[in-house]
């Protein structure tokens, strides 16, 4: 990066300044805990001067020391070497920071508007400077501005390679909180008044000593405030131990924050006094406005509690939440499960890659020749990055086919001769590119045959493409592949030869036993590596893992909806189980009088159940459109979603049917087998 970089983001200086630190090529300004790691020096101004060289080859000077930025930030760095150095260096032969036909997510450009100027008027302007330095007529390219709010979240423009954070997920995960407090709450709400009746001459006797309803009502809010003060107290006693529990779907450094700031505690106040408001009010009016000639008698609140249409609403609302939640998480792990083992039109088993610190030099040609004489290793080859992989970097190039041009923006990816037997990627026409360190030739996939307009792929071998410094021969053509996560279609994709050669990609042979031949494979590959890179240690990356990372965010969304739907429905058997115990109470006597009347225990389960199950029967009619609506609208983040099938909705009903049905078995049949004598001996 340049000055310009620190005009944008500030950061406290310790030695150096913004205006002149990044000024020259091979100046480096570090980070006070990077400077530290360094050079153990405690002083800022001793570190300027101290040299560091990057990949073997960079070597740069330490022009300036800032103070590491403390907040949750995108903007971490530790590191920032001068840009000029790319113009001055061999880096100038693999950035192309002249070319208007690359673009490159490893490549980010800020700028900050003038007050009353509109990010349209600025991507004009764009336009128009590139008529000044570029053929305007050569690539039919637009350059849009996006606003840096969105930066941690829109992966179109690329997030620094790193992993951008989803809004719909934040925002689901956001919803399921909301929708877990509101069940709690449903449950407070329905035992409260399904118990009103043991609370009735309390009641009648405060209403006859003159309290209004008013102060009823601000009572029962004062009791709801008081168990849910309770809850938050809890809550954060309880949260530093949830998240170690949960530290996997975590991002880093978030543990670590205080949980005891300001807003967070203004957040949990106001939480807290609006549940208790809630969850308070509604029980406090009903409760409320019985006469205490009634309340004294007796009468009224049962027949309330049988009759309640807002208690019966409830109920279906908590079973319709836990039907949504149930149909979700099977249909985000069965994507995820589609996702891992989606044939991606390579190979990603058994296949490891690395870089090398300098990979220009001999000693990387030494690493080649030797890696290439381990018996356990089947290919090794050396060039940019893996086929499919989050990093892209995409070129124009065109094709002339009599007085038609075409032109399109293709990913393009560096590899040798052997990058297409690593990855197993079947050739349909024509051969491998040859062993060279500039482009000379392109292989292409099907997606970029098509968009071509050519049928047959041997058509296209021979024919030249236009761009990337010059015009090069397409010599061959492979199957369709997959370059990024599949959240994206497949698009025109081309491989020529390893201009860009700093990682290695190496199969291992596949044995019987995996175990015993690799670990040998790897400690062969680390003694090579140590005689040529002693000071370096030797890592690597499994393929099938990192593939396996592109979909971390669903893998832990699906566990974390497990967990959400396990409680939500403990959540609402508990409501579920409560009201049961209450209503069952309230009819013992006429339970009693229909068993002395000859009616069978099955006919009072019967009896008792129906209203239950009906509860449960409208919640999973209600529950299925909801979830198919929105569980529809979440795979269209996938350019290949799963097809949702209708087990996916008929599971969930059955196993809620037979919860629900077992949480109220109990009490139902402890009724239905009780002596009528003991229910009917006080009449």
């Amino acid at each position: 990066t340049g000055p310009g970089y620190f005009r944008l983001f500030e950061h406290q200086w310790l030695a150096g300044s913004p205006e002149t630190s990044l000024k020259d090529p091979f100046k480096v300004v570090l980070t006070e805990s990077k400077a530290q790691t360094y050079f153990g020096l405690n002083h800022a101004a001793d570190v300027i001067g101290r040299e560091i060289i990057y990949g073997d080859s960079i070597q740069t000077v330490v022009s300036g020391i800032v103070k590491d930025i403390d907040d949750l930030t995108d903007f971490d760095f530790k590191e920032f070497i001068s840009i000029s150095t790319v113009a001055n260096s061999n880096l100038k032969n693999r950035w192309y920071l002249d070319r208007w036909d690359n673009v490159d997510s490893d490549f980010q450009l800020m700028v900050k508007l003038n007050e009353g100027t509109t990010p349209q008027a600025i991507e004009a302007e764009l336009m128009s400077l590139r008529k000044t330095y570029d053929d305007p007529q050569e690539y039919k390219q637009v350059h849009l501005l996006q606003p840096l709010s969105n930066l941690h979240f829109d992966a179109q423009y690329g997030n620094f390679l790193r992993p951008v954070a989803n809004k719909t997920t934040l925002g689901g995960l956001l919803v399921a909180a909301m929708l877990l407090l509101a069940l709690g709450s449903i449950n407070y709400i329905n035992l409260t008044t399904a118990r009103g009746n043991q609370r009735a001459k309390e009641i009648g006797v405060r209403k006859t000593l003159g309290s209004s309803r008013k102060h009823l009502v601000i009572q029962f809010i004062a009791e709801s405030m008081v168990l849910s003060l309770l809850a938050a107290f809890c809550a954060l006693v309880l949260v530093p131990l949830i998240i170690e529990l949960f530290q996997e779907f975590i991002p880093p450094g978030l543990a670590q924050e205080s949980l005891l700031k300001p807003h967070i505690l203004l957040f949990l106040l106001t939480l807290t006094g609006t549940m208790s408001i809630v969850t308070g009010l509604y029980p406090g009016i009903v409760l409320s406005h019985f006469k205490p000639i009634s309340i004294l008698k007796n009468a009224g609140f049962n027949n309330y509690s049988r009759k309640s249409f807002v208690q019966q609403t409830l109920t279906v609302v908590q079973f319709t939440v836990a039907m949504f939640f149930i149909v979700s998480t099977l249909v985000i792990a069965s994507q995820t499960r589609y996702a891992l083992s989606k044939d991606l039109g390579l190979k990603k088993e058994g296949i490891i890659s690395f870089i090398v610190p300098n990979s220009e030099s001999m000693a990387s040609n030494s690493l080649l020749a030797g890696l290439k004489q381990i018996p356990e290793i089947d290919y090794v080859s050396r060039g940019g990055s893996s086929p499919s992989g989050t990093s892209v970097t995409e070129k124009v190039l065109k094709f002339y086919q009599g007085d038609d041009v075409f032109e399109t923006h293709v990913q393009l990816k560096y590899g040798d001769e052997n990058y297409l037997n690593v990855y197993d990627i079947p050739l349909i026409a024509g051969n491998s590119i040859t062993a060279s360190d500039t482009i000379k030739e392109f292989i292409i996939n099907q997606s970029f045959l098509k968009r071509l307009g050519i049928e047959e792929p041997q058509q296209a071998i021979g024919q030249l493409l236009e761009g990337a410094g010059g015009n090069f021969p397409i010599v061959g053509v492979v199957a369709d592949f997959h370059t990024q996560p599949i959240h994206q279609a497949i698009v025109p994709a081309a491989i020529t030869n390893a201009a860009r050669n700093s990682t290695f990609h190496i199969a291992l042979r596949q044995f019987e036993s995996n175990t015993i031949p690799w670990n040998r494979a790897f400690e062969k590959m680390e003694s090579v590596w140590n005689e040529i890179y002693p000071e370096e240690p030797f890592s690597y990356q499994f393929y099938d893992q990192r593939i396996a990372s592109w979909y971390q965010q669903e893998q832990n969304t699906s566990k974390l909806l497990g967990w959400i739907t396990s409680t939500a429905i403990f959540i609402s058997c508990l409501g579920l189980l409560g009201l049961a115990v209450f209503l069952v109470n309230q009819r013992t006597k006429e339970i009693g009088i229909r068993k002395v009347l000859g009616v069978t225990i099955g006919g009072i389960v019967l009896l008792l159940s129906k209203d239950f199950i009906k509860l449960v029967l409208i919640a999973i009619l209600i529950g299925i459109p909801l979830a198919w609506y929105f569980v529809s609208k979440w795979l269209q983040n996938f350019a290949y979603p799963v097809e949702i099938q209708w087990w996916m909705f008929a599971l969930p009903a059955f196993g809620i049917l037979v919860v629900a049905g077992i949480t109220i078995s109990t009490q139902v049949l402890k009724a239905a087998l009780a002596n009528p004598v003991d229910s009917l001996r006080s009449e």
